[in-house]
């Protein structure tokens, strides 16, 4: 099986934070009827401002686990509350002020609301459906995947001797001799010449008969900065040798390697370093796949390789035949037929698998499939036989996720489909916000730029009093040459006003055709003399073509009043209860 069997494991971030609204609602109705009797007042902003006072558990050091809210008698702790504010990318301060303190109570009131959805969706038993129980279940699995592996590959240092030896090739810089051909005929005759020739001499003669241009780069060039099917391809060449044939704008395209030399570059030992130990995760992932396949599974490896999907596929859905079945006697069953390896692999390809096997392809991906099936089953053991499904990290991970889907389905099933817009709405918005709908006010300036404040405001003057601005230009003292790398590109381009630099932009977001001024930049040592050469005024798009960005927003607007509607609802049902101000919580 080793010998034949690899498994492809993907390392990656699970984003589970669901969007808040959505258009592809599915039916269901509200539910006002399962809303509970009141257990107790809800907590008024007011009270909540009181509740944030010096002295409480939330803005002392750090204790995860402190409770700062109740609802129905379940925590929201400090680290929910931590974690809400991490994603909006604001950090927690032991000595907060004011700002801060709204900030979090803010966010601790968006976290009681959505606790109160998730309470009251499990009191209608959507925390139930298969829909949200599947996706729990798949996410635990991932999980527990992704955590075997990190813990499996923790520490893991890529080897020195690799990282150096692959450093010395890829940071090179090479000098290419480049013949361009207008056909590919032509191109494709050049190079067979060559393998017979002398590569000078047969250029030379395409360039004096007009059958190529030459491009002979006189500089080097780093491999990084090549385009990257070239750079891919000079990377692995010898000196004096010749490319394949590139289709480009110019022509058919091919070159030679005139010479190639090492160059220090810390951020390619870096890209090197990365490729090494990214590398070494994969080896190492692989031997541990096969160790975990080995502990836990049987396989019939001489079954699987009489198995051909590209001719048999229909007749295989059917066979019975067990390719691979739990080892131990007392772990959770696992099996794994003919049958359920071809489903799987037939329903792999969107296309159809008969595509696929006219393409010969299928053969060549059952190993992988047949090896991931193997994987999902004995990760998931040796990851429960290592505790990690026990973790607090995992378990905490595990209960957000479940509350994002339940609150998701709520949203969907319940909230949303309450949510109606119609098309007077959508064109009111449009009408009313056309400014959003807009393009952005665009300026064509021409600049002087100079050392220091007095010339620019000499120069202004002269400009303001008629004087022709070639002419002030001609005459100015003290510029700054054009060519300085610290001079902002005003007067390249046509500007959007919106791109302009803050500052500038309030100097300028009035101004009109042949008006002049002096900008001196918050952060630099220049002082422009700008000219307004045009003016274009912004431009509204056509409702046509906004109708559906103005229609989500429309949308979105009437679904946070429905969800503000609910949570006012669900604060008088279900008890909620602050205790950022008492510290013995």
């Amino acid at each position: 099986m080793k010998t034949s069997i690899y498994c492809m494991i993907i390392f990656c971030g699970v984003i589970f934070l669901h969007p808040l609204y959505s258009n592809d609602a599915h039916g269901g109705d509200a539910h006002p009827e399962s809303i509970s009797k009141p257990d107790a007042t809800a907590i008024s902003s007011p009270d909540m401002e009181e509740a944030a006072a010096d002295g409480n558990p939330f803005f002392a050091p750090p204790f995860d686990d402190t409770p700062v809210a109740l609802v129905d008698d379940e925590p929201i702790t400090k680290y929910d509350l931590s974690m809400a504010l991490d994603r909006q990318g604001k950090e927690v301060s032991d000595d907060p002020g004011e700002r801060d303190k709204e900030e979090y109570l803010a966010a601790l009131d968006r976290l009681i609301n959505s606790r109160l959805i998730v309470l009251e969706a499990k009191n209608i038993g959507l925390h139930e459906t298969s829909e949200v129980t599947s996706q729990v279940e798949n996410f635990k699995l991932a999980t527990l995947q992704q955590e075997l592996m990190q813990n499996h590959l923790q520490g893991l240092e890529p080897d020195p001797a690799e990282v150096e030896e692959l450093y010395q090739k890829m940071s090179r810089e090479v000098k290419l001799y480049s013949l361009v051909f207008p056909a590919g005929p032509e191109a494709r005759r050049f190079l067979e010449e060559v393998k017979e020739g002398d590569f000078d001499q047969i250029a030379q003669r395409y360039l004096e008969e007009g059958k190529a241009t030459v491009k002979k780069d006189e500089n080097y060039v780093k491999i990084k900065d090549l385009r990257p099917e070239v750079g891919q391809e000079v990377y692995s060449m010898d000196i004096g040798g010749l490319s394949k044939i590139y289709r480009t704008d110019d022509g058919h395209l091919l070159y030679r390697l005139v010479d190639a030399r090492f160059v220090e570059d810390p951020s390619v030992r870096e890209e090197a370093a990365h490729l090494v130990n990214e590398k070494a995760k994969r080896e190492k992932a692989l031997e541990y796949s096969f160790a975990l396949q080995d502990k836990y599974v049987t396989f019939d490896e001489e079954l699987f390789e009489q198995l051909d999907f590209e001719t048999d596929m229909e007749q295989l859905l059917k066979d019975k035949r067990v390719l691979a079945k739990a080892k131990q006697e007392d772990a959770p069953p696992f099996v794994v037929t003919v049958g359920d390896l071809a489903a799987r692999i037939k329903a792999g390809f969107f296309h159809g698998a008969d595509k696929a096997a006219k393409l010969k392809i299928i053969n060549q991906r059952k190993k992988a499939i047949l090896s991931n099936m193997i994987f999902m089953y004995t990760s998931e053991l040796e990851a429960r036989r290592l505790g990690l499904d026990e973790t607090e990290d995992f378990q905490r991970k595990v209960e957000d996720f479940e509350r994002s889907t339940i609150f998701s389905a709520f949203m969907n099933r319940v909230l949303l489909p309450e949510v109606k817009v119609t098309e007077e709405e959508i064109r009111a918005y449009y009408d009313e916000h056309i400014d959003e709908f807009s393009s952005s006010p665009m300026l064509r300036m021409k600049s002087l730029v100079f050392h220091n404040r007095q010339d620019a405001e000499n120069a202004l003057d002269k400009l303001r009093k008629g004087a022709d601005y070639n002419w002030v230009s001609a005459n100015a003292a003290n510029l700054v040459a054009p060519d300085n790398e610290e001079v902002l590109p005003l007067d390249k381009n046509l500007l959007s006003l919106t791109a302009l630099p803050e500052d500038l932009h309030e100097l300028v977001h009035e101004a009109k055709k042949n008006d002049s001024l002096v900008y001196a930049p918050s952060e630099g040592n220049f002082f422009y003399l700008l000219l307004v050469e045009d003016v274009f005024p912004p431009e509204s798009q056509p409702y046509e073509q906004v109708r559906n960005d103005a229609g989500q927003k429309v949308f979105n607007s009437k679904a946070e009043k429905v969800l503000d509607e609910w949570t006012m609802k669900l604060k008088e049902a279900y008890s909620v209860e602050i205790l950022l101000n008492d510290p013995a919580q």
